[in-house]
This record gives structure tokens, C-alpha cells and sequence, in this order.
């Protein structure tokens, strides 16, 4: 019931959502998060290194999980939701994050940075570039850095050139680990035996986050 009344209200108000432009009254969706909170958050850090971090496909729940493993070095100074555009699929709503557009625009104003679904290969190689387009729209100066995380020796790569992001004024990382663990759920027997329910679909977040 409450899938369907969620779906409901999303279904009433989608489009103005989309039309109405930046409001209080409207939520705040996948495009519109990072022009709204970046230039805040740097400007209150008053020189020390910002981190965006994106874990692909995370749910409420593995994050309510892993939260607490944060608490010994991080404080946590406000949870926001948001919504995230339709398509949620990354092509669309992780390329309207990183671009602070919506796919339409991303398409009209930098077409070499968008792809269709008939195009192959990866559709979001370029958030990189999307980014690097918005922090220049909204006046963010200073060295920044962005990485993509897509297996364990990417991972190793990052941690040992680590020490290179220190004077940025924004360091990127995105995990695409909990995205290819939920399409594994459903397409490899040995993940859908550790991943049989809900609880243990959320362990096992908790588990690949510790180590």
C-alpha cells in the first residue's frame, strides 16, 4: 500500500516538480543536489578538502547499517533525502547528479558527453567532464579530483595514490560495488544464497563497507 501511494504521488507531481523550477515546495531531486548543497558546504569548510561520496544503488536501510562504522571519524551533520529523476537508471538520474542538469540538457548543451540507448559501452563515462562543467558554472575554483571505484584493484590504486588529492577543494569517489552486488542478487546462485532476504541482502553491504 504504500508502493503504490508513493507511486501515486510521485505519478500527481512529477511534472511540476520538473517545470516549477527550484521551490521549497518542490523536492529536491537528482539535478538539482549538488548546485544546491556544493557551494555551502565548501564555502563552510573554509579550506578543508570536501569528499563527495556516491555509492551506487545504496538503499535507506544498508546506509542506516553502515552509518555507525562512520562515527569515529566523521560527523554526520545532517541526513536529506531526495528524489531521484525518471529514468532512475544511471544513465539518466547519476548523470543529472554529477551535471546539475537534466538528461535533455545534458544532451542539447554537451552532446558529446551524452549517450543514447542504441550507443555502446558505458553510458556515464563522462561524469568526470559533467562535473567538471558544473563546478565552473557555479564558481568553484581550486583542484578537484574524481574517481570511479570499479573493483578491488581500482580500489588499491585509489588508497595508494591517495595521498594526491590533499589541497583539492573537492574530491569525488564513486563505489559502484553495491550496484553490481543487487544485479548479482538476482543472476548469481552463490550471491542469491548469501542474499536470500532483506536482513541478510543488508549484512552483506555491512560486511564489503567493514573490510
Amino acid at each position: 500500500d504504500a508502493n503504490r501511494q508513493f507511486g501515486k504521488f510521485v505519478e500527481n507531481g512529477y511534472e511540476g516538480w520538473i517545470t516549477e523550477g527550484d521551490s521549497n515546495d518542490v523536492p529536491l531531486m537528482s539535478h538539482r543536489v549538488l548546485p544546491s548543497v556544493l557551494p555551502k558546504v565548501i564555502e563552510d569548510a573554509d579550506g578543508r578538502p570536501v569528499y563527495l561520496v556516491v555509492i551506487d544503488n545504496l538503499r535507506m536501510d544498508q546506509w542506516a547499517i553502515i552509518e555507525p562504522l562512520l562515527n569515529d571519524s566523521f560527523r554526520t551533520a545532517e541526513n536529506r533525502s531526495y528524489l531521484s529523476i525518471l529514468p532512475t537508471s544511471t544513465q539518466y538520474a547519476r548523470n543529472a547528479l554529477f551535471a546539475g542538469m537534466m538528461p535533455a540538457d545534458i544532451k542539447r548543451g554537451t552532446p558529446h558527453y551524452w549517450r543514447t540507448e542504441d550507443d555502446e559501452g558505458s553510458k556515464n563515462q563522462f561524469e568526470d567532464k559533467l562535473l567538471e562543467g558544473l563546478l565552473g558554472r557555479l564558481g568553484i575554483e581550486g583542484k578537484a579530483s574524481y574517481h570511479k571505484v570499479t573493483n578491488l584493484a581500482t580500489g588499491r590504486k585509489l588508497v595508494d595514490s591517495f595521498h594526491e588529492t590533499k589541497g583539492e577543494v573537492l574530491t569525488t569517489v564513486v563505489y559502484n560495488f553495491v550496484d553490481m552486488l543487487s544485479h548479482a542478487r538476482t543472476e548469481m546462485d552463490v550471491i542469491k544464497e548469501l542474499a536470500d532476504d532483506e536482513a541478510a541482502y543488508s549484512g552483506l553491504t555491512l560486511t564489503w563497507f567493514e573490510h
